[in-house]
């Protein structure tokens, strides 16, 4: 697990927080280590472990029945006097000689912060609340909470007050920033649950002498290691619906872990709203879009906004206006009686449509009107050229005082498809070349 590190000062144990005061640390060091502390002012004194046989002897003494009959009564002996292991008489060196009994015996308190998630029950609702699945169901597809160590230096400051200063590394001895120190939790500590309160210290010896380096302390001697257990939770989200599903896999600080975005599988968008189509693909709901003539649930890439109805409807019911290339449904496209192109309705104008109404002169020498002619071939016998690109063809309209001629040539292929001459002046259009373009050959070009 990476952590966010901080660069440590030159030479001075002092990070930007305080913590509680020296005799809640001490008590909490001694109960992880196995020890009793009885404070007394400033100091205090630390004794071992209640023997298992005095222990005994307290217990029998509390379930004395008393007097039997004929039998004299006897008042049950006194416990030992424990002797303690150490008398200080000021914080610094009651917390000197906790570390110094740590490390001789060679353990390593060991905490875990306060309210860190220890079970994947306590992580799993934050993550399902922040999604809304229409039709489905969310539900955890594997999850597992993995300790990560954060070594913890202490040492009490010499201030009024006595107050215990921390600082925090990882396992390399990079030090944490303190925005993460207070995003874990990590100034508000207890015994770590289901622990033993201290662990062997041999195996975090390489981690703990990395992080007293980086500390650049003074006196490394009155540093006391401590070991904080951060749970980082790893696994992944299943969403389903219908018959497909969906994995969204997670990862991060079990403290701070926040639900990560959906990728939907269709359009790639990050979402926390996903749904299905009518066809059963799971998809972003914001991406899901309702045909406007069948009813169908579809993605809007495969749909389109018909330029005759304003309908949004799916792409496969349109086909391209031959004028404007947009999309129109069937039902919306007519053939125009002056140049027999697919187009619609909505470009139509009088007796022709927007392709061959709006030709514009051009010279003999432009270069377009030398690829009309070839194309055009014995259907073009006239000069002065009008002409106009649409989506799909060139239309060019040649013409005399008592005959007119008008070419369709595509685009795509520079070949004639359609032909039509006119007699001036009430003569109607008359086709001398048809070829059959259908609106799925134009969609094609």
């Amino acid at each position: 697990m990476s952590v966010a590190t901080a660069q440590p000062t030159a030479d001075s144990f002092d990070p930007p927080a305080a913590t509680p005061a020296w005799a809640d640390f001490a008590e909490a060091l001694c109960a992880a280590l196995g020890l009793r502390c009885e404070l007394r002012g400033r100091g205090a004194a630390v004794f071992g472990p209640e023997p298992a046989e005095a222990a005994g002897r307290s217990d029998s003494a509390r379930r004395w029945p008393g007097p039997r009959l004929g039998r004299k009564r006897q008042a049950p002996k006194p416990p030992p006097v424990a002797e303690p292991l150490v008398e200080a008489d000021s914080a610094e060196s009651l917390v000197g000689w906790l570390g110094e009994w740590a490390i001789r015996e060679n353990r390593l308190p060991e905490f875990a912060p306060v309210g860190d998630p220890q079970a994947v029950h306590e992580i799993s609702q934050r993550l399902f609340s922040a999604y809304q699945i229409d039709g489905g169901a969310i539900h955890l597809g594997g999850c597992h909470l993995e300790p990560t160590p954060i070594i913890r230096l202490s040492r009490v400051g010499k201030t009024e007050g006595d107050a215990v200063r921390h600082r925090y590394f990882d396992a390399s001895g990079e030090e944490l920033t303190s925005e993460l120190v207070r995003e874990l939790g990590l100034e508000h500590v207890a015994s770590r649950p289901h622990g033993d309160g201290a662990v062997d210290r041999q195996p975090w010896r390489p981690a703990i002498a990395a992080a007293v380096g980086s500390s650049k302390a003074e006196n490394h001697a009155a540093l006391v290691a401590s070991l904080v257990m951060v749970n980082d939770a790893r696994g992944q989200l299943l969403v389903e619906i219908g018959e497909e599903s969906v994995a969204v896999a997670f990862g991060g600080w079990a403290r701070t872990l926040a639900a990560p975005a959906a990728r939907c599988p269709q359009t790639g968008e990050e979402t926390f709203h996903l749904a299905a189509t009518s066809d059963g693909r799971i998809a972003a709901a914001e991406q899901i879009v309702t045909c406007e003539a069948t009813g169908d649930r579809l993605l809007a890439d495969e749909t389109a906004v018909c330029t005759v109805t304003g309908k949004r409807v799916a792409s496969v019911r349109c086909v391209p206006c031959s004028v404007t290339g947009e999309p129109t449904l069937r039902e919306g496209m007519a053939t125009c009686p002056r140049c027999n192109q697919e187009v619609s309705r909505v470009v139509l104008e009088g007796d022709g449509c927007r392709g061959c109404r709006r030709l514009k002169r051009v010279p003999d020498s432009d270069p377009r009107v030398a690829m009309l002619k070839a194309a055009a071939g014995e259907h073009v016998t006239l000069g002065r050229w009008r002409i106009n690109e649409t989506h799909n063809a060139w239309i060019a309209e040649v013409g005399g005082w008592l005959r007119r001629e008008l070419v369709v040539v595509s685009k795509r292929s520079e070949t004639l498809e359609y032909a039509a001459e006119r007699r001036i002046p009430f003569g109607a259009w008359q086709p001398t070349c048809m070829l059959l373009v259908t609106p799925e050959d134009a969609a094609d070009a």
